[in-house]
């Protein structure tokens, strides 16, 4: 497969923020959505902008349905606050509630509440309790390259902190970035039509690294510290900081790209989702969105 190219903003998830637009995010409550018995889940994920000073909160609302469920023509009943709904785009109802049918096979939909100042999206799936669901994992490393390449007392990219490279740094990064082409041997993008339902984005890397040579990732349950000796502090330290390296992930969902604000370990995976795992050497001046 073609080598992915970082074409996204990015940070890291210690800091992970991002610039969107209301329009991506709902309230607390004004959506719910039911389909027989089941009324589905909502999960909150607070994403900061430090462009603006704000926290939005982002939903997912997820139904868990009973085996034998058509999920291909799903009865739903959405009760909602606003002046009207749309589901992907196209307005199904001026008063609530809704009352209709969605595919909901293998794929998720974006549920627009409308106001007249605006509008808020959630992002819904469903899918059969005990079954699996396909998502893609996307693997990126380029900056490292990059870092690795340059030669001793070169600036690595346009950050005004960051050391020149020494001899150390270069050596650690062209090793690392050695062991896991090694192991990757190109395949930069994976997809997965067995993702157990209720995984979340450290889940399918996991199951990324398995499947290319059991790539080590060190680090906590919730939080990935390095990959194959590629870390935190293999790249771009700042003057009298602590390493600038490290590994983050983005979502894509819809149309959406986008850093939730939580570990990996709580971010559910959706059907289609696509979660792109990133390295950046200088705290995200080499992603086009620094962190200071």
């Amino acid at each position: 497969m073609k080598r992915l190219k970082t074409s996204v903003v990015a940070v890291l998830t210690l800091a992970l923020i991002l610039g969107l637009s209301l329009t991506a995010f709902a309230a607390s409550g004004d959506l719910t959505i039911t389909s027989g018995s089941t009324t589905f889940t909502k999960e909150q994920v607070d994403v900061y902008n430090p462009n603006e000073g704000i926290t939005y909160s982002a939903y997912s609302d997820t139904g868990i349905m009973p085996v034998g469920t058509n999920l291909s023509n799903l009865p739903v009943t959405i009760s909602f606050e606003g002046t009207a709904l749309k589901i992907d785009g196209v307005t199904v109802a001026t008063s609530t509630p809704y009352t209709g049918s969605i595919d909901f096979l293998d794929k998720s939909h974006e549920i627009e509440v409308v106001y007249a100042a605006g509008s808020h999206v959630h992002h819904a799936a469903a899918y059969i309790t005990g079954t699996a669901i396909s998502a893609t994992v996307n693997f990126d490393y380029e900056n490292a390259r990059t870092f690795s390449e340059l030669d001793v007392d070169d600036a690595y990219g346009v950050s005004p902190y960051t050391d020149p490279v020494d001899a150390t740094q270069k050596a650690l990064a062209t090793a690392a970035v050695s062991a896991l082409d090694s192991k990757v041997l190109g395949d930069y993008s994976d997809s997965y039509s067995n993702v157990v339902a209720g995984s979340n984005a450290k889940d399918i890397l996991t199951t990324y690294a398995n499947l290319h040579d059991n790539l080590f990732i060190e680090g906590t349950a919730s939080y990935v510290s390095a990959i194959e000796g590629l870390g935190e502090e293999t790249t771009g330290m700042y003057y009298g900081m602590i390493g600038t390296g490290g590994w983050m992930y983005t979502v894509t969902r819809g149309g959406d790209t986008f850093f939730p604000s939580v570990a990996a370990t709580l971010w559910k995976l959706q059907p289609g989702d696509v979660i792109t795992w990133h390295y950046t050497c200088d705290w995200g001046y080499d992603l086009d969105y620094p962190m200071m």
